[in-house]
């Protein structure tokens, strides 16, 4: 069922590191498109890990994935805080956009966020 104000929508993006994957999920209330095109609005970013390198689509779901006590991914707000937004044109699709970082250690110190 989609477009139906209360929902929360949710983006989940995941990094395999190892065995394991750390996971990035985003996510935002939706109020109908009368409210949605409000740039404004308040994401809520969560850091997670899959202990046993699941996927969070397995038999069991997103139980598979915990939240992670680092807490190192971040909102990224853009100079206009415009790159964590919702619009909803009229007749056409919403769009949810977050944008999170984190500091990442690799063998290229330039790479490293």
């Amino acid at each position: 069922m989609a477009g139906v104000a209360g929902f929360v929508v949710h983006n989940l993006m995941g990094l395999k590191i190892g065995k394991k994957y750390d996971w990035l999920e985003c996510s935002v209330r939706y109020d109908g498109p009368v409210n949605a095109n409000a740039n404004s609005r308040l994401w809520s970013i969560s850091d997670r890990y899959s202990p046993k390198g699941e996927m969070p689509w397995a038999k069991d779901g997103l139980a598979k994935i915990v939240e992670d006590t680092e807490k190192d991914w971040k909102p990224t707000l853009g100079a206009n805080n415009e790159l964590n937004y919702t619009s909803c044109p009229p007749l056409k699709k919403c769009i949810f956009q977050c944008a999170a970082e984190r500091p990442f250690t690799t063998n290229d110190a330039s790479q490293d966020f």
